[in-house]
């Protein structure tokens, strides 16, 4: 049981802000090189409302908890299915036979497991990671939706996986946490007394 804990808990640490952060800014600046005009609005949208989103649901919830366990939906589930699924259908768009469908299922698996460590490490309950998967599959359907009519040449794949490696290298295990300044935002905006019901 604690090598599985273990194991978890190394893999929720690649769904922390410190490494999607990057990793979201090195998909934007690929859509700006690469893309046509629109792609790296779309992209930026899709990161803003997704991040915007999980704030906003934070702020709120710590304020009103309507229910004990949905207390903070999960930044981590939600975030990495934007970034990850992201990256997944970047590459695989521009693949062609079983291996478009291996990238896939390896950004689904990815996506799972950091999912389902949230839960393992007590981090999160099952609902607040679900509504966290669900709101980072909302944006990444609507990127998806505006990206794949659009792509008109390949991606180096190379050089895209180089770079998600350096950033996973660099930043593994240096966390960077906004759970508290949400909760101290929300103190300072009077959310309780604003819109919760006595």
């Amino acid at each position: 049981m604690s090598w599985t804990i273990a194991a978890f808990g190394a893999v929720t640490k690649l769904g922390n802000l410190a490494i999607l952060v990057p990793l979201g800014a090195v998909m934007l600046v690929w859509q700006f090189a690469l893309r046509p005009k629109g792609a790296a609005g779309s992209w930026l949208a899709a990161a803003l409302v997704c991040a915007g989103g999980i704030a906003l649901l934070k702020i709120l919830l710590y304020a009103c908890l309507p229910y004990s366990e949905l207390r903070s939906p999960s930044g981590h589930a939600s975030l990495s299915t934007l970034v990850y699924g992201g990256f997944a259908a970047v590459i695989a768009a521009d693949l062609k036979d079983g291996r478009r469908w291996w990238v896939l299922a390896a950004g689904a698996g990815l996506i799972a497991a950091i999912a389902l460590s949230r839960i393992v490490v007590h981090a999160h309950s099952w609902l607040e990671v679900v509504l966290g998967l669900a709101i980072g599959a909302s944006c990444l359907f609507a990127f998806a939706l505006r990206y794949l009519p659009r792509r008109i040449e390949p991606v180096p794949l190379k050089t895209f996986a180089f770079s998600a490696l350096v950033i996973w290298g660099l930043l593994y295990g240096h966390p960077v946490n906004a759970e508290g300044l949400l909760h101290r935002l929300s103190d300072q905006l009077g959310i309780r007394s604003l819109v919760c019901a006595r």
